[in-house]
């Protein structure tokens, strides 16, 4: 029986950490270890933790961000597989370990097998349920019914497990991914490897958000689009991938067309490169005002205008999968404007990761 060695980094934890081990302490594999890498957190998540006494606590001098912990518990490790599970994330049934190991078993080409994760829509309070459409929080638990194993693309980054050899030929986590990104990243190599990342939707963990200090409140919410995106731009230079681009564009468009107005068509020409929603969108409300309000055109605000436009639409289509999902039109509005505000955040966070990116740039050049 191969050794399982689960990981997880914690951070001001303290009401969802003792559920995620206590459904470990269940599991019925029987060869795992349990390593809980606590980075520096404010509240009593390594009292937790110490109750637990097979359990191994480690905590951090200081604070090293999610790849770097989830580093540290590896390298403590000495299991051949390797599972990372996130501090909110309680595996639901006590087969959850085993059905994970069994589906390595498949072929000797998977690297990496995901679960899948769900919330507790209906226990959500209204802040909760607008921001679970906003981003991905995970599915309904009353409407996740997929069955079976699937190839995909990229890891579900909450609850997954790797073999040792492959996470040691990649290197490990990156570590510039401090809050967010490290999925991308860690799924793009170990595919260039040639090797699986299979998803096994029989082996659930519920996504307990809203019992860690991270996710709260409104602020929290906010901030999460923030951290998301402030790492985009590695994503985008490494692999292309362009995760809430049109947001950037906003704030770009925004800013660039309001000091030099003439730019504004130009702008929406060229960042067809990037997005073609935003892109498309652009030029044909540039063409609607040129037709309709000529006087607008060479205003400063006009960009301003037609990006807002373009969030208000996107997000309303956004709120629109409640209406199809539970036939409800209660939430529309609320999850409408929470995502505008929340792709909003999201641009900023586009744009301030780039100026720290040029930062680090610049000062690595004068520092040679």
């Amino acid at each position: 029986m191969k050794k399982v060695s689960v990981i997880i980094a914690a951070y001001n934890s303290e009401k969802s950490i003792g559920k995620v081990l206590d459904a470990l302490d269940k599991q019925d594999y029987g060869n795992f270890e349990v390593i809980v890498v606590d980075d520096c957190s404010k509240d009593g998540t390594s009292e937790v933790v110490k109750k637990f006494k097979k359990f191994k606590l480690i905590r951090n001098k200081r604070n090293r961000g999610l790849s770097g912990s989830v580093n540290v518990g590896i390298r403590e490790s000495k299991g051949s597989i390797i599972m990372t599970l996130h501090d909110d994330s309680v595996p639901m049934s006590d087969t959850w370990m085993s059905d994970m190991v069994a589906t390595f078993e498949m072929s000797p080409e998977i690297g990496i097998v995901s679960s899948d994760y769900v919330i507790n829509f209906k226990g959500l309070n209204l802040t909760d349920k607008c921001f679970s459409f906003a981003y991905h929080l995970g599915e309904d638990m009353d409407l996740a019914k997929k069955d079976g194993v699937e190839d995909i693309e990229t890891i579900s980054d909450k609850c997954d497990a790797y073999r040792r050899d492959v996470l040691e030929q990649v290197g490990l986590f990156d570590e510039t991914f401090r809050n967010a990104g490290e999925d991308m990243d860690i799924s793009k190599k170990v595919k260039a490897l040639g090797y699986r990342i299979i998803r096994n939707n029989r082996c659930k963990v519920e996504h307990r958000f809203t019992e860690s200090k991270r996710e709260r409140t409104v602020w929290d919410h906010f901030r999460k689009a923030f951290q998301i995106t402030e790492c985009s731009i590695y994503v985008l230079l490494r692999y292309g991938m362009m995760y809430k681009v049109d947001t950037l564009l906003f704030v770009l468009s925004s800013i660039i067309c309001w000091a030099v107005p003439v730019l504004t068509l130009p702008f929406y020409i060229i960042s067809i490169l990037l997005n073609r929603a935003f892109s498309i969108f652009g030029i044909l409300a540039f063409a609607a005002f040129h037709y309709l309000r000529p006087e607008l055109i060479g205003q400063p605000s006009l960009a301003l205008t037609i990006g807002l436009s373009y969030l208000l639409v996107k997000n309303f289509l956004k709120a629109l999968r409640y209406l199809r999902k539970y036939r409800k039109f209660d939430l529309i509005l609320p999850i409408w404007s929470f995502c505008l505000a929340w792709d909003i955040a999201s641009g900023l966070g586009w744009t301030v990761g780039i100026l720290n990116f040029l930062k680090v740039k610049v000062t690595s050049r004068f520092m040679r």
